[in-house]
């Protein structure tokens, strides 16, 4: 018999990301920067936002420093609680 898990919150954030900008899972590491590494604009930061924040319900402040994948995850984890 298999167990289905749930995905973890780390993999929820990165498939909603790879999903609006279509980049590869090996870039979408928690250190990778938005718009050093990763290229993304502010749109795309912008239109991630509102994936994040329709997906886990939650607000995310426009004084909210995201600059990493790893900011999404770290806000969301502390959000959740």
């Amino acid at each position: 018999m298999s167990i289905l898990l749930a995905p973890s919150l780390q993999e929820q954030v990165v498939y909603h990301i790879q999903q609006r900008t279509r980049l590869p899972l090996s870039k979408l590491k928690p250190a990778a920067h938005l718009y050093q590494d990763l290229g993304l604009d502010t749109l795309q930061v912008v239109e991630i936002i509102w994936d994040l924040e329709k997906r886990f319900r939650v607000e995310i402040p426009d004084n909210v420093p995201l600059q990493t994948v790893g900011d999404f995850i770290q806000f969301l984890e502390t959000t959740k609680k």
